[in-house]
């Protein structure tokens, strides 16, 4: 069960919570997605998980055709935000990003560096704590084994987000010789989007790390960025 019962929450619930991001970014037909993975304050606790879409205008109704998703019903209910244009406007994305910083305690943001270099600089500069995270096995396979020990578990609550379900209906998994794996896009279905799922690995993976560092107790509890 992708999540532990589909009942909306209000997002200002989680407001000043420590998390983690990730960010997946699209240029033409893919989405482009932002999540922010909120660990919880107590052991055994459940794990929220916020993801905003966005999606090129002049592609909506095309996708829509194309991946047999109802995205204009989507962007209506505010699940995906429309960009001007035939590419990604990533201004929306990084204004987002910004305000996300404000309003939650976020540690760190993993993304990926293909096709986000300007993005990327221009979050630097405003002071926003990127980590590249290698969309290779050995990158994304702790944040993979752990959303799937999360959503197995029954842990982790997206607030009914049709659009990251149907990202992980779509999503299929690369394995290596030693068995770990990863949200691979060429395995998957070859008409539907996984970018909310690869964005979420991203951020559960800046999770386990600092697990693994034995500073996570640290950054949950460190003041909130500013």
């Amino acid at each position: 069960m992708w999540d532990k019962g589909n009942k909306k929450f209000d997002p200002a619930i989680l407001k000043g919570r420590a998390c983690f991001g990730g960010l997946d970014l699209g240029s033409t037909r893919d989405l482009t997605a932002y999540s922010l993975v909120f660990p919880p304050s107590e052991d055994g606790g459940d794990w929220h998980v916020l993801v905003w879409f966005w999606c090129p205008t002049a592609k909506i109704a095309a996708e829509e055709h194309d991946d047999a998703a109802p995205y204009k019903a989507w962007e209506e209910a505010g699940w995906i935000t429309g960009t001007a244009g035939n590419v990604t406007d990533y201004n929306p994305v990084r204004l987002r990003i910004l305000e996300s910083m404000r309003e939650y305690n976020i540690r760190e943001i993993g993304f990926d560096r293909w096709n986000a270099l300007q993005l990327a600089n221009e979050l630097l500069e405003a002071g926003v704590p990127l980590v590249e995270v290698p969309q290779n096995t050995g990158g994304m396979h702790p944040g993979s084994k752990r959303l799937e020990e999360l959503v197995y578990g029954m842990k982790l609550k997206h607030g009914g987000n049709p659009v990251l379900r149907w990202c992980a209906a779509n999503t299929a998994l690369l394995f290596d010789t030693n068995g770990n794996f990863r949200p691979d896009k060429k395995k998957s279905n070859a008409s539907g989007r996984i970018d909310g799922v690869v964005a979420t690995v991203m951020a559960l993976s800046r999770v386990v790390s600092y697990e693994d560092e034995g500073n996570i107790d640290d950054y949950l509890s460190a003041p909130i960025s500013t």
